[in-house]
């Protein structure tokens, strides 16, 4: 009978430390990703668009959009389709302006008990960074 109560007791524990680190690590592998997108949209660059738009007799057209998303979706270790509800922004600016990359977020939560504190067993959350464009030619 102590045993039984123990373990109930012990096993909520666990999954409860279990769960939010999950959350923690979801959380700030997110943020990173944002960081190191915004770190790549600051620079102009757009050789990481992975469907580039090919022109007849001339060089293929990159979209600064989504070579961001595509570095974004490289450094989220998988969880930018698993867990972003929402795209960046279409237009990062020009030389000299401020960029704000901002990304609504969800999880699932897994453990029943821990899932009754949150809105329809959901973790949301944002992640964003904010940078001057530095000087690049569009």
């Amino acid at each position: 009978m102590e045993f039984a109560l123990g373990a109930l007791v012990f096993f909520t524990v666990l999954f409860a430390i279990i769960e939010f680190g999950m959350l923690f690590w979801v959380n700030l592998t997110m943020q990173h990703a944002v960081r190191e997108g915004a770190r790549y949209a600051i620079t102009g660059d757009k050789s990481k668009d992975p469907t580039p738009t090919q022109v007849p007799d001339g060089d293929p057209v990159r979209d600064r959009n989504r070579a961001v998303i595509q570095m974004i979706k490289e450094s989220s270790m998988g969880l930018y389709d698993k867990a972003c509800s929402s795209n960046p922004p279409d237009n990062f600016g020009t030389a000299g302006e401020i960029l704000v990359l901002r990304l609504e977020c969800t999880w699932p939560i897994m453990t029943p008990f821990i899932r009754n504190l949150y809105e329809k067993s959901e973790y949301k959350f944002s992640v964003s960074s904010t940078m001057r464009n530095e000087a690049f030619s569009p």
